[in-house]
């Protein structure tokens, strides 16, 4: 039994249904007491592993079914999308189509003020480029939905055949765009397995299995939302572990993954997996997520059941993901970021 983990999950779910700050407080710091006493004081971060095309064939049992992330290299390479994108070519082949972009303070160490808007893809390229105080961010957009000669571009059959994914399995597609670089998001995760593609640029990842790591990334939160989120409450870039070691001195215990992806790479996320992501230069990636409720039940049982509701929904057909996730974004977005 994974004690550190029980006395997290105990404390986090008190926190879910009481919300009572003192309390839930003091049985954190009694938590942290604890685990101090039982872990050793390092911090076990090891690069992700790498699969070339002749190896692909082990993807499935050797990292999809044991969920380990994993980086697919050159699956891309005879990709339209790898030959063709950058951010010229989306400007010259819709410069006109309106999108809600993600506004926020160039800043790295804490959660950053943001606030939405709605632009055409042309004057929020120029938005990007003319202001050096804020970073502009295109994410979790469906804008390739709308343009299927683009989305064919991607290759998901060849991504579909390598990951087992089954023909009438669904596939979420969303685009992340960032004309300048800096872009990042917050240390959460979710129920869906990911395979993120980075079509352009270069971004930095780290990753945690919620199994091994809840515990030391306590407090954190489930957004209050139909869409099944977690995100650590204080800790936003894990680049940065000496602003939070002292506050939270259990950060220094995390066991993880850290790597680079570049163009052309293919990272594969698990269910349940704490991730960050930051954009090192311009980047263009997408995401693709696929619900599988067997590999999120065995990621992590006790967030399984915490996502149970949506996760059945999704299951029987019930839950429009792409609706979800849009109001995620606009009902919950100063909750979740302006605390």
């Amino acid at each position: 039994m994974n004690i550190p983990n029980l006395i997290s999950q105990m404390v986090f779910l008190y926190t879910c249904f009481f919300r009572n700050a003192k309390t839930s407080k003091y049985f954190f710091q009694l938590s942290q007491n604890n685990l101090e006493r039982k872990l050793k004081k390092t911090r076990k971060i090891e690069p992700v592993h790498s699969l070339a095309e002749e190896k692909f064939s082990q993807f499935y049992q050797e990292y999809y079914l044991k969920r380990k992330p994993v980086i697919l290299k050159g699956i891309l390479n005879h990709t339209p999308a790898l030959k063709n994108w950058n951010i010229d070519y989306f400007l010259n082949k819709i410069p006109n189509v309106k999108i809600k972009i993600d506004i926020r303070e160039r800043i790295f160490d804490k959660y950053p003020e943001r606030k939405l808007k709605n632009t055409t893809l042309k004057e929020f390229i120029d938005l990007s480029k003319k202001n050096k105080t804020h970073i502009h961010y295109l994410k979790f957009s469906t804008i390739l939905n709308q343009f299927p000669e683009l989305k064919n571009q991607i290759g998901l059959s060849n991504l579909r055949h390598i990951a087992g994914i089954k023909k009438d399995k669904l596939i979420y597609t969303k685009l992340f765009l960032d004309p300048v670089g800096g872009a990042s998001t917050s240390l959460h995760m979710t129920p869906d397995s990911n395979l993120y593609i980075q079509v352009e640029g270069k971004k930095k990842v780290f990753l945690y299995h919620s199994k091994k790591n809840s515990a030391l990334i306590n407090p954190y939160e489930k957004i209050p939302n139909n869409f099944p989120y977690f995100r650590s409450k204080y800790v936003y870039n894990p680049d940065l572990f000496y602003k939070y070691t002292q506050k939270f001195p259990l950060i220094s215990y995390l066991q993880g993954y850290s790597t680079e992806i570049n163009k052309g790479d293919v990272l594969y996320i698990p269910p349940f997996t704490w991730h960050y992501i930051q954009s090192l230069s311009p980047t263009i990636s997408l995401s693709n997520w696929w619900y599988d409720l067997s590999s999120a039940f065995k990621a992590d049982p006790f967030y399984f059941f915490l996502s149970s509701y949506s996760l059945l929904k999704i299951g029987l057909g019930l839950y429009n993901v792409d609706k979800a996730k849009e109001e995620f974004e606009e009902k919950n977005y100063l909750d979740i970021f302006n605390q």
